[in-house]
Parts: C-alpha cells; structure tokens; sequence
C-alpha cells in the first residue's frame, strides 16, 4: 500500500533513535528535520526538543523514497501530524498539537505527492490508507486524531468522501466504532459492497445497546 511504502522513508540523514537532541542554534531547517526523524522513531523527549529549536509542527517536508527494489524514485510532501500517522506514532501527536499542529492540514495536490489517492488527505482520512495496519493500533491514532480536534466530516472531492467513508470501506471496525462514538456522520458510497454496509448498521446496533 502507499503508506507501508511512505515508511521506506529516510529524510535524508535517518541518524536512528540514538541522535542527540536538536540545539536552537542549529536553526528551524535543521529543527524541521529533527522534528520528523524523531517522529519516525517515536522518540517523545526529541519531537518536544525540536518543537522548542523552532520546527514548525505545520511546515511540509518534501522527501523521496525509492519504490521495493530500487526501481523508481517517488516524491512526498506531508506535514508533521501526517508524518505520526505514516509511522503509527500517534503518541506524538498531542505533543505536536500542543506545539501549534494543526489535526486538520490536508495533503498537497498531486504536484507534490506523486501517488494518486494522497491528494488533500487529512491526517485521519490517511489513517485508512495502510491494509495491513494492525487495528488497534490504527484505532489508538484515530482516538488521538479525535482528541486533537479532527474535522471527523471533513471530506474530500471528487466523490465527497469522509473518514467513515474509508473506514467503512475498509472494513475497519474499532475504529469505524470510535469514529461513531464521537458524532460521524453516516456516508455511505455507491461503489460499496451492500456487506459492509451491514457492517455499518451492525456497530450502529453495538452503539445503541451499549447506550
């Protein structure tokens, strides 16, 4: 999938969770690129000393990866929350919200991501892109998402479709459940399998009963 892919990423330097923290004096470029390693290795107490050197939490870093094997090189453009959610970091992300991220900045035009069905996805819309996610870790950063003031509607054109939207299509059940839990609304596509529409309805029932 594209996400499983995005995590072939390096930004450049890729030093490892070892790195020493980022010094203001190295400045907001450098800081910037703290900022994402720390974030691919999951290392809170980095993401907190770049944010203080000056990294903008909202800024997109273009990067480049190389497809399995080699072949052909592919360039992305996301932001630190995206970053969290290609990586499965969601215990950044209310670290990065507090330093002044944005839940709700969309992905690029496809100028700058070259893999279509990226194009102006918010943070929870990509949560749904990767197959083979394990669920619950998927649902913990849909949870987080949620927390750090998520657009749950915010949709995407050209078919208007949500986070419930992917998730139903998906099949992802805990977290089509978290979504319902906290107010999405129902969007069904008419390319869907009327089984996970059932799917839909069924959780609908689990809400209910569980009041």
């Amino acid at each position: 999938s594209v996400v499983r892919h995005l995590r072939m990423l390096t930004f450049g330097r890729g030093p490892g969770p070892r790195s020493r923290a980022p010094s203001a004096a190295r400045g907001g470029a450098m800081s910037s690129q703290e900022l994402f390693e720390a974030i691919r290795d999951g290392n809170i107490e980095r993401v907190r000393a770049a944010l203080a050197a000056g990294a903008d939490p909202n800024a997109f870093k273009r990067v480049t990866s190389r497809t399995p094997g080699g072949s052909q090189s592919v360039t992305f453009k996301f932001s630190s929350i995206h970053a969290a959610v290609v990586f499965g970091r969601h215990e950044v992300v209310p670290i990065l919200v507090a330093g002044g991220g944005d839940a709700n900045l969309r992905l690029p035009d496809g100028y700058a991501n070259q893999s279509r069905g990226l194009e102006n996805l918010t943070p929870l819309m990509l949560a749904f892109q990767e197959n083979n996610c394990p669920e619950g870790k998927r649902r913990a950063m849909v949870a987080a998402l949620i927390a750090a003031g998520a657009e749950i509607d915010a949709s995407v054109s050209p078919c208007d479709w949500t986070a419930f939207t992917y998730a139903l299509n998906k099949g992802c059940r805990p977290s089509l459940l978290e979504l319902l839990r906290a107010g999405a609304s129902i969007r069904l596509a008419n390319a869907m399998r009327e089984t996970r529409n059932e799917d839909c309805f069924a959780l609908l029932d689990k809400i209910d009963e569980a009041g």
